[in-house]
């Protein structure tokens, strides 16, 4: 008999609990892994006052890379149903270790062209989250990042939490 068909054979003759087990150590190998190749290193959500984002509430973030390296940013928009806005334009200020500044605007699409809210649901609130810098090399240092909303309107209305997350870039 064939080797591969023997093992195979032998696995199938274990009683169900102890192969139960099998599935549940290698799923976790798997998930464990697969989290490891997608390592957050920073996460951090700010409010807003009353569902109502203004334009001069710029959020700062504030924050240490202790391994030099590439990684990925994400800017968070926590919101309602009801937020106006098809996309929502954000301006990024990074200020790096050596003092140096620079700035990136984003155009994010948060109603679809079949209107319907991007991000993930639950109930009426939406948690969106896109990226704006991917594979960005990063020494190890303090970093600090503002984050504004450059609508023609002093208000983004039904936002409730702005983000930034980082995480460590896959080496692919």
């Amino acid at each position: 008999m064939n080797s591969s068909i023997k093992k195979l054979t032998d696995f199938l003759n274990i009683p169900i609990v102890k192969r139960l087990k099998y599935v549940v150590l290698i799923s976790a190998i798997a998930t464990l892994t697969l989290i490891n190749s997608c390592t957050t290193v920073y996460t951090n959500y700010q409010d807003t006052d009353d569902l109502r984002w203004e334009k001069s509430d710029k959020k700062i973030f504030e924050l240490n890379i202790s391994e030099a390296g590439n990684y990925d940013l994400y800017f968070g928009m926590r919101y309602a149903t009801g937020f106006p806005y098809r996309y929502i334009p954000i301006k990024f200020t990074e200020k790096l270790p050596s003092g140096k500044e620079r700035e990136k605007e984003v155009r994010f699409m948060i109603i679809s062209k079949n209107k319907k809210y991007q991000g993930d649901p639950l109930g009426q609130i939406w948690d969106f989250e896109a990226p704006f810098s991917l594979h960005q090399k990063m020494q190890k240092g303090e970093y600090s990042y503002t984050i504004e909303h450059t609508l023609l309107n002093e208000t983004a209305p039904a936002v409730m939490e702005i983000g930034l997350v980082i995480k460590k870039a896959d080496n692919k």
